[in-house]
């Protein structure tokens, strides 16, 4: 790809107060500036610690 202001980036929560390409979608902007931690993330941690 040449020119990446056509990519789209795609993600299921954006934290508040934080600036975003015009090409980037989300489903929810977080409460605050909180991260969103899924509960597989430490399990993926765990398993890149081997």
């Amino acid at each position: 790809m040449d020119n990446t202001s056509e990519l789209i980036f795609v993600t299921l929560f954006a934290r508040r107060g934080k600036k975003y390409p015009k090409q980037f979608v989300y489903t929810k902007k977080t409460d605050n500036t909180a991260y969103v931690v899924f509960p597989w993330d430490k399990l993926e941690f765990k398993r890149s610690q081997k």
